[in-house]
């Protein structure tokens, strides 16, 4: 597909008959209902202009609803850094072919404070408006940078640090959920691709019952990547250019100058001044719709660049945004240049040796994928309960749980952790009194040096003395920062403690007069089950980590490599289980709780 042709002339016949069906029925609607507005509707639902009709009034009606005008015309709520640092994500840069990126560290996610510092609804709002935003500001100023029209970005998922109590969280399972559905009834075909990197097994979990919310169409459109560092760095080098891309994900901008790093820089095009002031003369619905049209933008500024900065000279380049809609062909796991399970013939004592290697990879290779297929089978065992538990309990009854018991883990898990920082805490005091001791003791013996004839032995004990001083005074400088960091450790765990005990006394203040029907009554062997299949889950992460850890090392020490382990989202999949997530009533009489935000 030609990246220059403009939008409309790519269309088949029945599009644009049913595009000029959607035209006739919304005109009047507003300018911002243009051509490329109505087509997503239109692609969304297959073509069928009365599905795409309904919609497109549903939408409309949402927009008044939620009043959406108001909303991206106002600043973002005032809590935003907060919600940040708890929770990883934003705008960065553009991919090669000049669409912006979304990136999001879903595995830093700490739900708890999160939901400290803002609600479900204020979140809701914020990723509509974030959308719609995305649509009216970040799409028009990559279109002007690239010179023709992008409607389409790339989102990047970050899951390193994902655990078992995150992905089987019911309120977590309830927001996504209510984001999905936002986003696929208000802002369809609006994703080009997405990639998911550093995925743990337990992502298994939540692709269970994210899947079914999805489109075919839109589940094509991912990819993912496990927890593999050169491999991810790999893929996504092939789409973004280092400078675009975060350090952490093995691209080069660190993004120093923006207090956060990258993911609070909201870098790109549209924080162009050129661009942004074109923007201001051109509105964004007149310049997408002329583009579509193969039109240039509204008096088009000559400087600005016709494809991407980003675009690298010998770099790879897709020719269109289209083209990087369909996720590439994983390779089959090899060891230099060999796949796994074919003979080397090794012909000199080097490659003999480097067959041993790669032999011995390839046993770490095995022993990876047996204790994975292991582990999967746990997460299936879990499955199976937790479904049994949602279908006795309903989603809606765990969920309005699961603050209680989330507070009586935290308390548990926080005593623990109190317990250790503060034994850590008086080892290291009682290790740095020692050493400051030790560090006298030798003041004074070099004192008692001076006095002693300066020959040559006593020069050499001198000399001697000032080393062991010098290193003496290291290891107290070093076990004060030991110490002074395993007193915060310890005033971290207690104030979290703290807090989950506060949190739990208020919710058993709700519940003084509940009967044996109460959510916290019926749903106690749920969470009694859960935690006890998340120790197995965290023993079992543990010994995947330290097969990866030596894998890693191995390959590092022999040069033998396992170039992609070809995952696929297939490998994610529990077969023959979905999470029902059933609605229900129950007898939560003590809480005075609004659902309206869910």
């Amino acid at each position: 597909m030609n990246p220059g042709a403009d939008l409309l002339s790519l269309q088949t016949p029945s599009v644009l008959q049913g595009l000029d069906e959607l035209r006739k029925q919304f005109r009047g609607a507003g300018p911002q209902v243009n051509d490329v507005f109505l087509l997503r509707f239109l692609k969304a639902r297959k073509g069928v202009v009365p599905d795409a009709a309904a919609a497109i009034q549903a939408h409309l009606a949402w927009a008044k609803t939620v009043k959406l005008e108001q909303m991206v015309s106002s600043p973002p709520f005032p809590e935003l850094p907060a919600v940040k640092r708890c929770y990883p994500h934003g705008y960065h840069g553009v991919d090669r072919v000049g669409r912006p990126v979304y990136f999001e560290r879903l595995g830093a996610l700490n739900l708890t404070e999160l939901m400290r510092v803002t609600s479900h609804e204020a979140m809701l709002k914020y990723f509509a408006r974030e959308a719609e935003l995305q649509i009216r500001e970040k799409f028009p100023a990559c279109s002007l940078q690239k010179g023709t029209l992008v409607h389409r970005s790339v989102t990047v998922l970050d899951l390193q640090g994902l655990t078992f109590s995150g992905v089987t969280n019911a309120q977590a399972r309830k927001f996504i959920t209510a984001v999905i559905q936002v986003q696929a009834d208000n802002f369809p075909e609006v994703m080009g691709s997405t990639v998911i990197v550093n995925a743990p097994r337990i992502f298994s979990l939540a692709w269970s019952f994210v899947k079914p919310l999805l489109d075919p169409v839109t589940t094509a459109k991912i990819e993912i990547i496990g927890p593999d560092p050169p491999a991810v760095s790999k893929k996504l080098l092939e789409m973004i250019a280092p400078d675009n891309l975060p350090d952490f994900l093995g691209g080069t901008c660190k993004c120093s100058h923006v207090e956060g790093g990258c993911l609070f820089s909201n870098k790109g095009p549209w924080q162009d001044a050129r661009i942004v002031e074109q923007l201001k003369s051109t509105p964004w619905y007149h310049l997408t719709q002329r583009m579509a049209e193969g039109k240039s933008g509204e008096d088009p500024a000559a400087e600005l660049p016709a494809t991407p900065p980003s675009a690298e000279a010998g770099q790879p380049c897709p020719a269109s945004p289209d083209q990087q809609d369909v996720p590439a062909e994983h390779s089959p796991v090899r060891i230099n240049g060999a796949a796994t399970g074919e003979a080397v013939e090794p012909s000199t004592p080097e490659q003999a040796e480097l067959t041993e290697h790669q032999q011995r990879v390839q046993d770490l290779v095995n022993k990876l994928n047996a204790q994975e297929k292991a582990h999967m089978q746990t997460l299936e065992q879990w499955m199976l309960e937790a479904l049994r538990w949602e279908r006795e309990l309903t989603l809606r009854k765990i969920a309005k749980a699961t603050p209680y018991y989330e507070a009586e883990q935290g308390m548990r898990l926080g005593q623990l952790r109190t317990q250790e920082s503060a034994m850590r805490y008086q080892q290291l005091l009682s290790d740095h009194d020692d050493y400051v001791q030790a560090v006298e003791a030798q003041e004074l013996k070099l004192t008692a040096l001076k006095h002693v004839d300066k020959d040559h032995d006593a020069q050499e004990l001198h000399l001697t003395a000032c080393e062991k001083l010098s290193q003496l005074t290291d290891r107290v400088m070093e076990t004060e920062a030991r110490r002074d960091t395993a007193l915060a450790d310890y005033r971290r765990a207690l104030d979290e403690f703290e807090r989950c005990r506060a949190t739990k006394e208020e919710i058993n203040g709700l519940h003084w007069a509940c009967t044996s029907s109460c959510s916290l009554e019926l749903c106690r062997p749920y969470f009694q089950a859960k935690w006890r299949h998340e120790q197995r889950v965290l023993d079992e992460c543990a010994v995947l980590d330290s097969l990866r850890a030596e894998l890693a090392q191995v390959q590092k020490e022999t040069g033998a490599q396992v170039v992609g382990m070809g995952e696929t989202l297939q490998d994610y999949e529990i077969a023959g289980v979905e999470l029902c997530g059933a609605s229900g009533e129950d007898e939560y009489f003590s809480a005075d709780e609004d659902d309206s935000g869910w």
